[in-house]
C-alpha cells in the first residue's frame, strides 16, 4: 500500500535533518564537540517531527471518521474506539426525556444523543493530542489505541525503542549540554540508526491507518450510492417505462401503416430506429431476468415483464437482493 502524503512529509524532514546535522559516519567514531552538538539537535529535531507526524496523522483518520458519522450515520472502528478509550463515563439512559429543572439543556442532551457522546470523545481525545509531549510509550498507546489500532499490532520492542528514545530526548532537551555529555555518549551512527528503525516501524503503523480510512471511505461510499440509488431508481423506473410503452405504440403504428400500404411521417424515421434498438435491449435483458429470477425466489414470467420495462434497474434489483 503507498504511503500516505503525511509519511512522505516526515521521511523527507527527516532526510533533511539527517543531511544538515548529522556529520558524515566515522568509521572510528570520533567526532569534534560541534559536530555533537549537532548530532544532539538531530535527536530533538528528529523527535519533534516524528512526534508531529503521529499527532496530525491520529487527528485526521478522527475528524474523517466523524465526518463519515456526520454524512452517513455508519459508525466505524475508530469512532468504537474513541468511545473506548475517551476516559469518559458511559451512563445509562435516562429515566424521562423530559429535562429536569436542575439540568442544563446540553447536559441533559449529553444523556441522550450519542453524537454529543461522541463530540465529547472526540473533544477528550483532542485535548490528548494538544497535552502530549512526548513519544515513549504512554504516549503512542494514548494516541494509537483511540484511533483504532489494535494492541497486537503494535510491536513491543518497537515500543521499547520508542520509550528510550522518548527519554534520550528528554535527557537533550531538559538538561544542559555539559550535563547529558557527561551522563551520555552521543555517536551520530546510532542516532540514525534508531531513526531509521522507528521510521521503517511507522511505516507499517502509517499502513495500518490506510487500512482504517480505507474500511470506512469504502462504507461511506457505499451508502452514498445506495442513496443515490433510492433516489435515482425510481424516476429512471417511470423514465423507462414511459419510452418503452411509447416505442411499443410506435412500432404497432409502423404495423399499422405497413398493413394499410401507408407510411410513417418521415421525421419519424430515426424515433423508430431507436425504438428497434430500445425494444431488442430491453427484451434481451427480460430474458435475462426470466432465466434468474427463479434463484432469486422471483417468478420468471413476471420478473420479466418488469424487467422489460424498467430495463438495466430490473437486473441490478434482482442481482443485488437475492432474497426477495
Amino acid at each position: 500500500m503507498p504511503e500516505s502524503d503525511r509519511f512522505i512529509t516526515l521521511r523527507t524532514q527527516l532526510n533533511r535533518l539527517k543531511d544538515e546535522f548529522l556529520p558524515e559516519i566515522s568509521p572510528i567514531g570520533l567526532y569534534s564537540d560541534s559536530q555533537l552538538s549537532r548530532t544532539a539537535a538531530y535527536r530533538v529535531l528528529a523527535h519533534a517531527e516524528i512526534e508531529s507526524y503521529l499527532e496530525e496523522r491520529a487527528w485526521t483518520i478522527v475528524i474523517d471518521a466523524k465526518t463519515a458519522w456526520d454524512t452517513t450515520g455508519k459508525t466505524t472502528r475508530t469512532l468504537i474506539c474513541l468511545l473506548g478509550f475517551s476516559n469518559l463515563t458511559m451512563d445509562k439512559p435516562p429515566d424521562t426525556l423530559k429535562k429536569p429543572n436542575n439540568v442544563k439543556q446540553d447536559n441533559h442532551d449529553k444523556k441522550l444523543k450519542i453524537t454529543e457522546k461522541i463530540n465529547s470523545a472526540i473533544q477528550s481525545f483532542r485535548t490528548v493530542i494538544n497535552n502530549n509531549h512526548g513519544l515513549k510509550e504512554k504516549n503512542i498507546l494514548a494516541l494509537l489505541l483511540p484511533i483504532g489500532i489494535d494492541s497486537d499490532d503494535l510491536d513491543t520492542a518497537w515500543l521499547a525503542t520508542m520509550e528510550t528514545f522518548g527519554g534520550n530526548r528528554g535527557l537533550v532537551a531538559h538538561t544542559s549540554a555539559t550535563s547529558y555529555m557527561t551522563n551520555q555518549t552521543l555517536d551520530p551512527a546510532n542516532e540514525l540508526n534508531t531513526v531509521t528503525q522507528i521510521t521503517d516501524e511507522l511505516l507499517r503503523i502509517d499502513e495500518l491507518i490506510n487500512n482504517l480510512i480505507d474500511s470506512y471511505l469504502v462504507t461511506s461510499n457505499n451508502m452514498k450510492l445506495n442513496n443515490i440509488k433510492q433516489k435515482l431508481f425510481p424516476i429512471i423506473k417511470i423514465i423507462s417505462t414511459t419510452l418503452i410503452t411509447s416505442a411499443i405504440g410506435l412500432e404497432l403504428w409502423n404495423l399499422q401503416t405497413s398493413i394499410t400500404n401507408n407510411q410513417l411521417p418521415s421525421i419519424l424515421t430515426p424515433a423508430l430506429i431507436i425504438a428497434h434498438i430500445a425494444l431488442s435491449a430491453h427484451f434481451i435483458e427480460a430474458l435475462i431476468a426470466a432465466y434468474y429470477a427463479p434463484t432469486r425466489n422471483q417468478t420468471a414470467i413476471k420478473y420479466a415483464t418488469y424487467t422489460f420495462f424498467v430495463g438495466t434497474v430490473g437486473l441490478l434489483e434482482l442481482w443485488e437482493n437475492p432474497d426477495t
